[in-house]
C-alpha cells in the first residue's frame, strides 16, 4: 500500500507475530528492537542522530491511546540523500502496523520525541543537514489516524525543548547566528508553544562569538532558563540565560551587569547539572590561588561551578580541573581550600597535574600527582615508574588513554620530610575516587555553527 502526502512517502504494513486478540500493553525495549529489526528493509542502515540523547529507537506514545509507538531512523546506500523515519504502532500484544515515510538530508542531527501541545501525544522533532546549505532544517510531525502530519517546518543552528514557562508544557526554541553590518553576531531566538510561533527575541552586542550549544533547564526552584553557550573562533566562550515570563523572551543577564565574568569561559566548556541536584551549574575559568609565582605554561587553570541563586547571584557549587588531562575531571576537595594550588608537572610520554601544598612563602611537597598516558606510549610510563622507583595506582582506563595517580607521600623517600601541616589534605584511594570523574569529548565541544 502506498500512499502520498504532503510530498511524504508513506509505506504501510503489518507485521505479525502471532495471532492474538489480546490487550494492548506497553512495548519493552527488547521487544522495539526485535520489531524494527524485522520491519527495516535488508538495504537499510540504523542511524543515531547525535542530539538530543543518541539513541537509535525511541518509544513514546504519539496517538494518545496510553500505548507507546517505536520510532526508528535508517538510510539506504542507493538513496545517500534521503533519511527514512520507520512508525511500528502496536495492534495488539503480537500484531504491529508500521508506517515509512522519508525526508531529504544527507544527516540526521537530532532526533527526539516529546509532547509540545500538552495533550498527552508526543510529537516527532527532526534535524536535517542538507548538502549546499549552512542551516540545518527542523521538522515537527504529529502523528494522526496512523500517519505523521508536519506542522513545522524552519531552519535552524540550534534548539532546544523543555519546559521553559513551568506550564507542564514543552516549548521548542529555534537559535540562529546571523552576522551583523559590523561584523558581530545577532543571536535570534525564535519560540514555538503548543506548535505556534509566539514570540522572537534578537539579541545583539556578540563580538565574533556564535551560539553552539543550548539547553533548558532550571534556574533555580522557581525558574527554568534556556542557557545558551556563546563561543568564538579563539574558542573562549561566554554562557547567556534567557526566561521566558508573560509570554516573552527576556535575557537573564543582559551585557555590562556587574559580575558579567561569572559568565565567561576561556575554552568550550557547556553548562550542565554538575552535582546532579537538579539545577544547571555554570562553568567559568579562573587561575588557581596562590600561585603567583607559576608562568601561565604552568598554571592548570580551575573551571568554578556556580549557580544563579533566586535573587540573581552567584552561588559557588564545586571547583575542578577540567581536561587538564583529557576526559578527566577532578573536583577539588573542600579542605584544599586557599591551601592547595595547581601545576603542570612536564613528564616523558604523557600528561602530569602536581597538586602542591602552598605555605607563606614557598612551595611545599607534593600532596597529589595525577597523570595520563596515550595507551600507546603505556609500556615507556611502566618503564620509567619502574627505574625510578616511583608507587603508582591505575585510575582507569579509558578508549585510548590510561590515568594513573602518584601520592607523593606514600613514596620511600619522602616519609620523614612530610610536614605536619600537610598530612591531614592526603586523599585516601576511596576519597580520590569520589572526587574523579571521566567524561566524553561531547562536553567539550567545538563550534559547530561558523558565520559565513
Amino acid at each position: 500500500m502506498k500512499q502520498v502526502a504532503l510530498a511524504l512517502l508513506f509505506i504501510g504494513t503489518l507485521v505479525p507475530f502471532a495471532t492474538s486478540c489480546e490487550k494492548k500493553e506497553e512495548p519493552t525495549l527488547s521487544e522495539a528492537k526485535k520489531v524494527i529489526t524485522t520491519l527495516l528493509p535488508q538495504s537499510a542502515t540504523r542511524i543515531t542522530p547525535p542530539e538530543p540523547g543518541k539513541k537509535d529507537i525511541l518509544l513514546k506514545d504519539l496517538n494518545g491511546d496510553g500505548v507507546s509507538e517505536i520510532v526508528s531512523f535508517y538510510e539506504k546506500k542507493e538513496q545517500p540523500d534521503q533519511i527514512y523515519i520507520l512508525i511500528a504502532q502496536k495492534r495488539d500484544t503480537h500484531n504491529w502496523d508500521s508506517v515509512t515515510f522519508s525526508e531529504q538530508g544527507s544527516d540526521l542531527v537530532y532526533g527526539d520525541l516529546q509532547d509540545l501541545t500538552g495533550d498527552g501525544k508526543a510529537n516527532i522533532i527532526l534535524g536535517f543537514q542538507r548538502k549546499q546549505e549552512d542551516k540545518r532544517v527542523l521538522k515537527v510531525f504529529s502523528f494522526q489516524q496512523g500517519k505523521p502530519k508536519a506542522d513545522i517546518t524552519h531552519h535552524y543552528d540550534l534548539l532546544a525543548v523543555g519546559d521553559l514557562d513551568r506550564d507542564q508544557k514543552n516549548e521548542l526554541l529555534l537559535i540562529n547566528n546571523r552576522k551583523g553590518s559590523n561584523g558581530n553576531t545577532h543571536l535570534s531566538i525564535r519560540l514555538f508553544d503548543g506548535l505556534q510561533p509566539t514570540d522572537q527575541l534578537d539579541v545583539t552586542g556578540f563580538q565574533g562569538e556564535v551560539a553552539a550549544h543550548a539547553l533548558i533547564g532550571k534556574i533555580d526552584s522557581n525558574r527554568s532558563g534556556l542557557f545558551v553557550n556563546m563561543i568564538d573562533k579563539a574558542q573562549t566562550g561566554k554562557t547567556t540565560i534567557f526566561t521566558y515570563e508573560k509570554g516573552k523572551l527576556k535575557n537573564l543577564f543582559p551585557p555590562g551587569f556587574p559580575e558579567e565574568e561569572k559568565l565567561l569561559q576561556a575554552y568550550p566548556a557547556v553548562v550542565k547539572d554538575v552535582n546532579q541536584d537538579g539545577i544547571v551549574d555554570i562553568p567559568t575559568l579562573i587561575r588557581p590561588p596562590l600561585n603567583e609565582a607559576l608562568s601561565l605554561r604552568e598554571t592548570v587553570w580551575i573551571t568554578q561551578w556556580n549557580r544563579i541563586t533566586e535573587d540573581n547571584q552567584f552561588q559557588l557549587v564545586q571547583e575542578s580541573v577540567e581536561n587538564s588531562l583529557p576526559g578527566l575531571r577532578f573536583v577539588i576537595p573542600d579542605k584544599w581550600n586557599n591551601q592547595v594550588t595547581a601545576m603542570t608537572n612536564p613528564i616523558p610520554y604523557g600528561d602530569s597535574i602536581n597538586f602542591v601544598y602552598v605555605g607563606k612563602k614557598s612551595f611545599l611537597p607534593s600532596i597529589l600527582i595525577l597523570e595520563s598516558y596515550p595507551k600507546q606510549h603505556w609500556k615507556q610510563a611502566k618503564k620509567r615508574y619502574k627505574q625510578k622507583n616511583i608507587k603508582h595506582r591505575i585510575l582507569g582506563k579509558r578508549k585510548d588513554r590510561v590515568y594513573t595517580v602518584i601520592h607523593p607521600m606514600e613514596q620511600s623517600d619522602a616519609q620523614e620530610t612530610i610536614p605536619e601541616e600537610i598530612k591531614g589534605l592526603s586523599l585516601t584511594q576511596s576519597e580520590l575516587e569520589e572526587h574523579i570523574q571521566f567524561f566524553s569529548d561531547k562536553e567539550f565541544p567545538a563550534a559547530k555553527n561558523q558565520l559565513p
